[in-house]
C-alpha cells in the first residue's frame, strides 16, 4: 500500500523529486514571463535563473521557498527594443513572482525570494553578468562570498548558465583570496546567527554545535582551497571530497560528516 512505497523513499529521493518539480515549474514559467513581456514564448534569450538555498543543493521540500537570482547578458540585445536589458529583466523578474506566486483558486505554487541578489533588499531584481561579477570583486560580504559559491543554473540559457555559474564561482575565490580576515569575519558572523537564531536553546539548525556550524567550516574550507564542488552533490559528499584532498583533515572530515 501507500504506506510501503512511502518506506522505499530516502529523504534524498523525496527532495531530489521535489526540487525536479520546481525546475520544471520555472522553466515553464520563464516561458510564461516571457510570453507576457515579448509575445514569443519560444523565444528564449541570454538570461539564467541561478537557485540558492535549498534549491540550489537539490534539497528542495514541502513548503521550500526559491531563493533565485537573475542574471543576464548585459552585452546581448534587449529582448524588447523598446526596454533597455537591465528594465527588461528587472519587469521579467517582476512577472515571474506574479506567475509563480501570484494567487490562485487552487493556491499558488512557490514563494520567491530574491533577497540574495547584489545589495541584497535594495538591489535591482535583475543583474547583468558583468555588474554581478563587479559586486563580488569589490562589495560582497564574506557571508555572500559563501552563499555564491552553490550557485546553480536551474532555468534558462543552459550554455549562458553554465559558463556564467563558472565564471561566478572563480570570482568568489579571487574575492575570498584577496579579502584580509576573511575566517574572522566568518566567525563572527556565525556568533552573530547563532545569537539571533540560536537563543532559543538546543536548535539542530541554528544553535551551537548545529548544522550551520558545518555549513561555515565547509565553506571557508572551500575558499581557501578554492575547491569547486557542484552544490547539487549535497554537504555530505563536499565534507567527504574536502577530507580527501586535504583541505580539511580526516578527523574533521569524520568529525562533521557524523554531525
Amino acid at each position: 500500500g501507500a504506506h510501503d512505497v512511502l518506506g522505499q523513499c530516502s529523504l534524498a529521493a523525496v527532495n531530489r523529486e521535489q526540487t525536479d518539480l520546481a525546475e520544471a515549474s520555472l522553466s515553464a514559467a520563464v516561458r510564461t514571463a516571457l510570453g507576457e513581456l515579448t509575445g514569443d514564448d519560444e523565444f528564449l534569450p541570454r538570461v539564467t535563473l541561478f537557485g540558492l538555498g535549498r534549491l540550489g543543493h537539490a534539497g528542495m521540500d514541502y513548503g521550500s521557498d526559491l531563493d533565485l537570482i537573475v542574471v543576464f547578458d548585459g552585452d546581448a540585445a534587449s529582448p524588447n527594443p523598446g526596454l533597455d536589458p537591465s528594465t527588461f529583466y528587472v519587469r521579467f523578474a517582476q512577472t515571474l513572482v506574479k506567475v509563480l506566486s501570484g494567487l490562485t483558486r487552487e493556491g499558488y505554487l512557490y514563494r520567491v525570494d530574491f533577497r540574495l541578489r547584489p545589495e541584497g533588499s535594495v538591489g535591482r531584481l535583475a543583474s547583468s553578468l558583468h555588474r554581478m561579477l563587479e559586486y563580488i570583486d569589490g562589495r560582497a560580504s564574506p557571508w555572500e562570498l559563501t552563499a555564491y559559491l552553490k550557485v546553480r543554473p536551474v532555468a534558462g540559457d543552459v550554455e549562458f548558465g553554465a559558463d556564467s555559474r563558472d565564471r561566478i564561482v572563480a570570482a568568489v575565490f579571487d574575492a575570498a583570496a584577496k579579502r584580509e580576515g576573511l575566517k574572522e569575519a566568518l566567525r563572527a558572523n556565525r556568533l552573530e546567527v547563532e545569537h539571533l537564531h540560536g537563543r532559543v536553546g538546543r536548535n539542530i539548525k541554528w544553535g551551537r554545535g548545529a548544522m550551520m556550524d558545518v555549513y561555515y567550516v565547509t565553506r571557508h574550507a572551500q575558499l581557501r582551497s578554492r575547491t569547486f564542488f557542484p552544490p547539487e552533490r549535497g554537504t555530505t559528499a563536499l565534507i567527504e571530497h574536502l577530507g580527501s584532498i586535504g583541505a580539511i583533515d580526516e578527523v574533521s572530515a569524520h568529525d562533521l560528516g557524523t554531525a
